[in-house]
């Protein structure tokens, strides 16, 4: 039996003990989110004598790091193409050195610190699996030479399976993302850094100097704030969520016995399949992770682990799965990350957003950027990231389509909702119906207990969807998510649901 919705990397992992503010507090710098990012960047300013704060609504490492397939590589799917097409090879070049340079200093940070996360050198390969995808394969290969990288074109790789090219980076890495932030963690504790667990930001007030205000009432004064939520948890400022769209992405780990392969594959079609090697509890496991969709549009998503578990079968007949979890991913449209100050007329608040699902050479890509421009050190890469950037062609057309797409999930959110029986709601599952005139979001568990909420996200007020194989509320709109007793799971939303106290013979 597998491990259902549960991430491979956050089994067996010690926890480190958990500390909240015990009243108000003050630093010169306060970060909020303590995960990769977070703490990288923590780590990368105490290093330069810089008194710091972590703040962190769940656990650490509890967000997208502990959810991730944990490859650290230069070589970002289609990337390097989509950037040359858009902007020129001197930004290609830059996103290449910041990317490299991540990845150097990533190992550097392991060695000096002496983290053991099971760090692997291995090579890192994009493959197409159709005819159809070799065009789009060498104009990344064009794309990744005139960048700087050393690479090769190969019609020879390990996978399974007919794949007809593929571009092969040697020297990348994979490794235990949490074994990693713990490590980092550690070492912020032994400086003398507080990281907060449980501790939600649900206001930031001030400009030039701010003022933070937790969920349970408390306030932090700092200087500097650095947004490190995966997602912006501040609206008024840099419309962030008009830039960014959010797509969630699913990841099994099994046991393929009669396979082998060497490094990392990842595909270049539509259909996006990635393939990796790992070791949990004495096992040699492969991730198997793809089946991407926007959040809230995906339907019943229990299928969507189907078409992964189908997907290792036609590797491997044997596959017998241990975990399986999702993640989600902030996406800009030019995939480029947001890196940098939030906006021109907020001085002091920097921040760091949509990593395009490369999120472990990004956070330390962040790390240094943001470093360097809180002690107004220069910024090489700075044009590249600017979160006020002026977008491509291609990357606003992105924008009007999505926009399009939201604007659609914003009017569904004021449609009527047909009534229904809610007798028809079977165990495990829920849905949005009409009660009494209002929507209401209802889910039924297994032992037949109904838990009821308001639908309406407390980000901008989208109607939710509910997510079948996780038990959660979604966001179709901006990507929050919440369990079904209305908590917060994903930002951007701080606020939970107005919950429903109802008796099972009110609705059946």
């Amino acid at each position: 039996m597998y491990n259902e919705n549960k991430s491979m990397w956050l089994e067996g992992v010690e926890q480190n003990e958990e500390s909240r503010p015990q009243g108000d507090l003050k630093t010169e710098i306060a970060i909020i989110g303590g995960g990769i990012t977070g703490l990288s960047t923590a780590l990368a300013l105490s290093e330069q004598g810089l008194e710091v704060m972590v703040f962190e609504a769940q656990k650490v490492g509890y967000g997208a790091t502990g959810h991730t397939t944990a490859k650290v590589s230069v070589q970002h799917g289609t990337n390097y193409s989509r950037i040359l097409k858009s902007y020129g090879k001197e930004a290609v070049k830059k996103y290449a050195d910041a990317s490299k340079t991540a990845l150097k200093k990533i190992k550097e940070t392991i060695k000096r610190y002496n983290i053991g996360c099971d760090y692997i050198e291995t090579n890192s390969n994009v493959f197409a699996s159709t005819k159809s995808g070799l065009d789009k394969l060498e104009r990344e290969y064009v794309a990744v030479k005139k960048a700087g990288i050393k690479a090769k074109l190969s019609h020879r790789n390990s996978l399974p399976f007919k794949a007809y090219s593929n571009i092969c980076i040697p020297n990348q890495g994979m490794f235990h993302p949490i074994k990693y932030l713990y490590g980092i963690a550690r070492v912020l504790k032994e400086n003398g850094i507080s990281i907060y667990e449980k501790t939600r930001i649900v206001e930031i007030d001030g400009e030039g100097k701010y003022v933070l205000k937790t969920d349970d009432g408390k306030k932090v004064f700092a200087n500097k704030v650095i947004i490190a939520t995966k997602y912006p948890i501040l609206n008024k400022k840099g419309l962030y969520f008009s830039k960014i769209s959010i797509e969630r992405s699913y990841i099994i780990a099994a046991k393929m016995p009669n396979i082998e392969i060497d490094g990392y594959y990842i595909n270049v079609e539509k259909e996006v399949r990635s393939i990796r090697t790992c070791f949990s509890q004495s096992e040699n496991l492969f991730l198997i992770a793809g089946a991407n969709h926007e959040t809230g549009e995906g339907g019943d998503t229990r299928r969507r682990y189907d078409e992964l578990v189908s997907y290792a079968k036609r590797m491997d007949k044997d596959v017998e799965v241990k975990f399986r979890w999702s993640t989600q991913d902030c996406m800009s449209a030019d995939k480029i990350p947001y890196i940098g100050k939030l906006s021109e007329d907020m001085p002091n608040l920097y921040i760091s957003t949509a990593f395009n699902k490369w999120g472990m050479t990004h956070s330390m890509v962040s790390a240094i950027m943001l470093t360097n421009s809180i002690l107004l050190k220069d910024n090489p890469w700075s044009d590249v990231f600017c979160p006020s950037r002026k977008l491509s062609l291609d990357a606003k057309k992105e924008l009007i389509f999505k926009g399009v797409d939201v604007a659609g999930d914003y009017i569904k959110s004021v449609l009527p909702i047909k009534a229904k029986d809610f007798s028809e709601i079977r165990k495990g599952e829920g849905g949005v119906f009409e009660f009494h005139g209002d929507a209401l979001g209802v889910y039924k568990n297994e032992n037949g207990e109904i838990f009821a909420v308001n639908p309406k996200c407390k980000h901008l007020g989208c109607r939710l969807v509910f997510n079948t194989a996780e038990k959660t509320w979604d966001c179709p709109c901006h990507g929050s998510r919440y369990t079904i007793r209305g908590e917060v799971i994903e930002a951007p939303a701080v606020l939970p649901l107005d919950v429903k106290n109802m008796k099972s013979d009110e609705i059946t």
